[in-house]
């Protein structure tokens, strides 16, 4: 029960770091620079910065097998590269309170993925939960508001993308396991090493704009809220999948859609950033709705593992 606690603990705590990051993200694109390709690469430098520094300190010895870690640490970074930037191409145009919740469609992908690939059923009343988590995410923030299809298609896309990152990440903590005390932090300090190197090369041949603009402090300054808002989450999110496995821990994780739509709004009522839009009263009570869904799905999904 300890385990299912702190997983649950740390998942949601992801979820409130992810919210926060997509506020800042969504900031930085109005106040510093409206370019997703250049916050991709300064945020991925930033974090690769503070997770070098860290891994001298996470490792106990070499790994016995590169073999071993290699490939999930690929696969992890290159699948949420992968994802990665596309958020950031739809947080362009699109509030992070709609795209928050198109994410949750990761949820049935990593259900289906979990049977497929790793032969683990999920009981009927686990796929219901499964269904009515991703069904609340859209009453919190229904796609009918999302402008054309491109955005859902990118969700999507994210989706698959996060999926596959998100299947090597207990496999990459546990191919540590051998080599350092801290095998979950040793796991996000090597990603978003390997990640910030993968947006230092981007931004200096030009892929991601001007390669002039790492030397601005005001782009720095502008994106390290975001950095160590993401980087905090998958801290956190790493602990949690490693602990009560990805599916129920992207269930937990999918608050993330309540609370982002919750700080979008604190955040423009407070008139400190208008980047999300105010609604009606039905709008809330949908969304309140959507909330209490999600939570009975939650509750539902813990009842089946018991």
């Amino acid at each position: 029960m300890g385990q299912v606690f702190w997983g649950i603990f740390f998942g949601a705590l992801a979820a409130l770091c992810q919210s926060f990051s997509y506020l800042f993200s969504r900031r930085f694109l109005a106040q510093v620079r409206p370019s997703g390709r250049l916050l991709f690469g300064i945020s991925h430098i930033q974090m690769g910065a503070i997770s070098l520094v860290a891994l001298p300190f996470l490792f106990d010895r070499l790994p016995e097998s590169w073999g071993a870690v290699i490939l999930p640490l690929l696969s992890a970074s290159g699948f949420y590269l992968f994802a990665q930037w596309l958020l950031f191409q739809a947080l362009k145009t699109t509030e992070s309170s709609q795209i928050a919740p198109l994410l949750g469609l990761k949820i049935p992908i990593l259900a289906i993925a979990t049977l497929l690939i790793l032969g683990k059923a999920t009981s009927p009343l686990g796929w219901v939960a499964v269904l009515l988590c991703a069904c609340a995410g859209f009453l919190i923030s229904p796609p009918g508001r999302i402008r054309g299809l491109r955005v859902i298609g990118l969700a999507l896309l994210m989706c698959l993308g996060y999926a596959g990152s998100d299947f090597s990440i207990p496999i990459l903590v546990r191919a540590l396991e051998s080599s350092s005390s801290h095998p979950v932090f040793a796991a996000v300090a090597a990603t978003y090493s390997f990640c910030g190197l993968v947006g230092l090369l981007m931004l200096l041949s030009g892929a991601l704009g001007p390669s002039e603009a790492l030397f601005e402090r005001e782009v720095h300054l502008g994106a390290l809220p975001y950095s160590l808002a993401w980087i905090s989450a998958m801290a956190v999110l790493f602990a949690c999948f490693t602990l009560i496995g990805v599916v129920f821990g992207n269930m937990i994780q999918s608050t993330r859609a309540l609370l982002s739509v919750l700080l979008g709004l604190a955040v423009t009522r407070a008139g400190y950033l208008k980047i999300e839009n105010l609604h009606s009263r039905a709008v809330f009570y949908s969304r309140l709705g959507g909330a209490a869904l999600m939570t009975g799905a939650i509750l539902l999904y813990f009842y089946t593992r018991r």
